[in-house]
C-alpha cells in the first residue's frame, strides 16, 4: 500500500510541473518578442548541436557558449554516461522532464530551406496558421512533412503587409534527431536550426508547440490552467488521505488475520503429528509380521539337520547363518513359504570335508503387507 501511495504521489508530482512548464511557456508567450528575447539572454542553458552523429555539448551563458566536450553517438556505447558526466563536471543536471537548466538540440546539418512569404499585415495574429495556409505553395513538400521556423523580416503598416522569412527542415530529420537523443534519456525544450553564414539560429516550430492564440483565449487558458492547479492539488491530497485510512482499516484485519492463521497452523501440525504418531505403530504391525511369526515360520520350515548360528532381522530384511547337510535344499524351502521372497545365497557355501556339513549364509525377504 505505502508503495501506491508514492507511486501515485509521484505521478501527481510528475503531472504538476509539466503543467507548470506549460503554463510558464504560455506565460513567456505572452511577453513582447523584444522582452523574451533579453529574458533568454540573460539565462543559460545547455546546446546540443547534433552533426554527423556526433553531439558537441555547449553551455550557453548570456549568450556565449563554452564548450564541455563531446559525445559520438555511434562509437560511445554509454553515451548517456558520457553526457551526464560532461554535466556534472559543469554542475549541471540534465533529466528527462525535470531538467535543471533547460536542453536546446542545434542542427548542424539539416539542409535547410529558406523562403520568404508577403502576407497581410492582418495574418499576424495567426501567423502560425497563415504559413500553413502558404507554405504548400512556396516549397515542392507539403507542410505535413516539414517542420519551420519563421521570423518577420519586415513590417510596412502603411501597406498593411509583412515580409515573413521561413526555415523549412524535413521532418524526418527532426524526428531521427529527437529519436537519438531520447535513446540517450534527452528531451530539448527547443529545436533550433544552425544559421548560415551571419544569418541567426532558427527556432524552429514543432507539432507540440501549441500555436498563438489570441488575447481571450489566452486569458481563459490561464483561467483554466488556475482551475486545473486547484483541482489538481485536490485531486492528489484528496486520494492520499483516503489510502492512508483505508490502509490503517486494511492493517488492522490483516493482523487479526495473520493471528488467525498463525492458530490454525500451529493446530494443525499438532493434529498431525499427533494422528502420524498414531498411524506409525498401526501400519507397520500390518506391513511387517511380528518378530514371534517369522521365527515361528523358520523353526518350521528348516529342517532338523541344520543349525542356525547367527539370525540377523532389519525390517524386512533376513539373514541366516549356520550348517546344514543340504544347504541347497533351504533355498527351495523358504521360497515356497508365503512369508518370505527373494531368496539366495549371501555368500559362497563351504564343506567340511570330515563331516559332509555345508556351512551356508543365506538372504531372504519378508513379504510387504503381511502383518497377522
Amino acid at each position: 500500500m505505502k508503495a501506491l501511495i508514492a507511486q501515485a504521489a509521484t505521478a501527481a508530482t510528475a503531472r504538476l510541473r509539466a503543467f507548470f512548464a506549460w503554463w510558464l511557456g504560455e506565460l513567456a508567450g505572452m511577453l513582447p518578442a523584444g522582452l523574451g528575447a533579453l529574458l533568454r539572454r540573460g539565462g543559460h542553458r545547455v546546446v546540443l548541436e547534433l552533426a554527423g552523429g556526433r553531439i558537441e555539448v555547449l553551455h550557453r551563458v548570456r549568450g556565449r557558449n563554452a564548450v564541455l566536450g563531446s559525445v559520438d553517438l555511434a562509437a560511445d556505447h554509454d553515451a548517456h554516461g558520457t553526457l551526464a558526466a560532461l554535466l556534472r563536471a559543469a554542475r549541471l543536471q540534465v533529466r528527462p522532464g525535470a531538467s535543471s537548466v533547460p536542453v536546446c538540440l542545434r542542427l548542424a546539418d539539416a539542409h535547410p530551406l529558406g523562403v520568404t512569404l508577403p502576407l497581410p499585415l492582418a495574418a499576424e495574429e495567426n501567423l502560425r496558421d497563415a504559413i500553413l495556409f502558404e507554405l504548400d505553395r512556396a516549397i515542392p513538400l507539403r507542410s505535413s512533412e516539414v517542420c519551420f521556423g519563421y521570423a518577420v523580416n519586415e513590417r510596412d503598416r502603411a501597406a498593411r503587409r509583412l515580409v515573413v522569412g521561413v526555415v523549412v527542415v524535413r521532418k524526418s530529420a527532426v524526428d531521427a534527431a529527437l529519436a537519438q537523443l531520447a535513446a540517450i534519456g534527452v528531451v530539448p525544450d527547443r529545436v533550433v536550426v544552425a544559421g548560415s553564414g551571419e544569418a541567426p539560429d532558427c527556432d524552429l516550430h514543432l507539432d507540440r508547440a501549441a500555436p498563438r492564440t489570441t488575447a481571450r483565449r489566452r486569458r481563459l487558458r490561464l483561467a483554466l490552467g488556475l482551475v486545473a492547479v486547484a483541482l489538481g492539488v485536490y485531486a492528489t491530497i484528496l486520494p492520499i488521505r483516503r489510502a492512508e485510512r483505508r490502509e490503517a482499516v486494511l492493517d488492522q484485519r490483516v493482523a487479526a488475520a495473520t493471528r488467525a492463521v498463525d492458530t490454525a497452523q500451529r493446530l494443525r501440525r499438532r493434529i498431525a503429528a499427533s494422528d502420524a504418531a498414531s498411524r506409525f505403530l498401526l501400519d507397520r504391525k500390518r506391513t511387517t509380521p511380528p518378530l514371534s511369526v517369522v521365527l515361528a515360520a523358520l523353526a518350521r520350515i528348516l529342517p532338523d539337520d541344520t543349525w542356525v548360528e547367527e539370525l540377523r532381522i532389519r525390517e524386512h530384511d533376513v539373514r541366516l547363518t549356520g550348517f546344514s547337510h543340504a544347504s541347497s535344499s533351504l533355498i527351495g524351502l523358504l521360497e515356497a513359504s508365503p512369508l518370505f521372497h527373494d531368496t539366495r545365497f549371501a555368500a559362497p557355501t563351504t564343506r567340511d570335508s570330515q563331516t559332509g556339513v555345508e556351512n551356508f549364509s543365506i538372504s531372504t525377504r519378508i513379504r510387504s503387507g503381511i502383518g497377522r
